[in-house]
């Protein structure tokens, strides 16, 4: 127990003395000398009891001051995150479109790379049959001049059996 309590219960039963042996011995001041010093231990402890509650409302002002704050503080790293997240979302979505027109970029060069080849292959297959058309012709042609120079050495042979 700490020495203000034991003081004010000393006060207290001290007054209660005053003011009995006031009325005891018919002394009007004492009696109300006694009821006040009552009072005042009342009021004293009234008083503490109010500062003691003023204290609690103030500590407990200052946890739920501190709760907000702490709140205020968690929904702001809530808001930050959820940031962050929709940032690196954002970016994800960046790198696959990117990645993605690449690859459709890369495909669309390897299509025409393709065509391209398979065009040039065409043609050397046409400028290939050309040259087998044109040796065709080539062998043709030189077939007929050797049956045109044999069909004139037999007609000159002929001729000359003729003549003779």
């Amino acid at each position: 127990m700490s020495a203000e309590p034991r003081a004010s219960v000393f006060d207290k039963v001290k007054g209660k003395a005053k003011e009995v042996a006031g009325s005891m011995v018919n002394d009007a001041d004492l009696e109300a000398e006694g009821r006040l010093e009552q009072d005042t231990v009342d009021a004293s402890r009234e008083a503490a009891a109010k500062r003691a509650d003023a204290e609690q409302a103030e500590e407990e002002a200052r946890v739920v001051a501190e709760l907000t704050e702490t709140e205020l503080e968690a929904e702001r790293l809530d808001v930050e995150l959820e940031r962050q997240r929709q940032e690196e979302a954002a970016e994800q979505q960046r790198v696959a479109a990117e990645r993605a027109a690449e690859q459709r970029a890369q495909a669309q060069k390897s299509a025409a790379e393709r065509e391209a080849a398979d065009e040039q292959a065409e043609a050397g297959r046409e400028e290939l049959d050309a040259l087998h058309e044109r040796a065709e012709t080539q062998a043709d042609i030189d077939r007929l001049e050797q049956q045109a120079d044999a069909a004139k050495a037999t007609a000159a042979a002929l001729e000359d059996d003729d003549t003779l």
